[in-house]
């Protein structure tokens, strides 16, 4: 399985396990080829550049179905987390009229929110509520990359 350039570089730039972001990792035989390609340091560039466009503690869910595109659109996520990160049920416009009418709230899909937190939350009831392993090691690596997006931002921010 190869690494995700979002899975895998901390913000010194160093390999990074995705389920453990601060253990280093070795080097999968797909980042060595990007290295020879010199597709790695373009694939960086854009990651930085994503993250300091978007702040996953302040977003929006629009913007976070952007975020997610872009991402994946540069190869720096997998399909499956593409899915993840960029289903927001609140872009549907039968959301007021469906899940709104069950949860007895409405769509607001341009207020921002900390996605960061949302996740967190989620994966601590998941490991609570007996999800199964794969759903929890899903969203494991949604809060991955968000927290690898949130520190790089606040690195190149700072």
């Amino acid at each position: 399985m190869s690494i995700s350039p979002i899975n895998s570089l901390g913000t010194t730039g160093q390999l990074y396990d995705s389920q453990n972001y601060k253990r280093p990792t070795n080097v999968s035989s797909n980042t060595v080829g990007m290295l020879q390609n010199g597709n790695l340091r373009e694939s960086i560039n854009t990651v930085s550049s994503i993250a300091q466009k978007y702040d996953v503690k302040d977003i929006t869910p629009r913007e976070m179905a952007q975020m997610s595109q872009a991402l994946y659109d540069n190869g720096s996520i997998s399909l499956k987390n593409h899915a993840f990160i960029s289903f927001q049920p609140e872009l549907n416009p039968s959301y007021n009229d469906t899940i709104g009418k069950l949860t007895d709230t409405t769509a607001q899909p341009d207020n921002p929110r900390n996605f960061l937190n949302e996740w967190k939350e989620r994966l601590k009831q998941e490991q609570k509520g007996g999800a199964s392993n794969e759903e929890i090691r899903n969203t494991k690596e949604v809060v991955s990359i968000l927290n690898n997006l949130d520190s790089l931002r606040e690195s190149l921010l700072a």
